[in-house]
């Protein structure tokens, strides 16, 4: 009896999309009022795992929060969010930022 096809096509599609990152960077570069905050930053995010970003203030933590969601783009670089270019998302939205979409969002503490 030959396998069926179709099934095993599926089920590569199925594991090769759970192996791939949530989020993928390639060559971030950040520039803000003159000084490089990101220069050539690649990173992954896996599926399905929990990814703490963590570092001291200042160390640009938000900032690549903000270039995940959509809501600052890049001087250069890529990012994909479930394969999807975040540069493509905005730019086909009307509004400026697709985080609801996302299902994210940054909260900020004031003491």
């Amino acid at each position: 009896m030959e396998p069926n096809r179709v099934t095993d096509a599926r089920a590569t599609a199925r594991a090769a999309q759970s192996d791939a990152a949530l989020v993928q960077v390639r060559g971030l570069r950040t520039v803000l009022n003159g000084k490089t905050i990101f220069d050539g930053i690649d990173l992954d995010i896996p599926r399905g795992k929990i990814t703490a970003i963590m570092g001291p203030s200042g160390t640009g933590k938000t900032t690549l929060l903000r270039h995940i969601t959509g809501q600052l783009m890049p001087d250069a670089g890529q990012i994909h969010v479930d394969a999807v270019a975040q540069c493509a998302v905005r730019s086909a939205r009307e509004d400026r930022f697709p985080v609801p979409e996302l299902g994210a969002a940054d909260r900020f503490q004031r003491l």
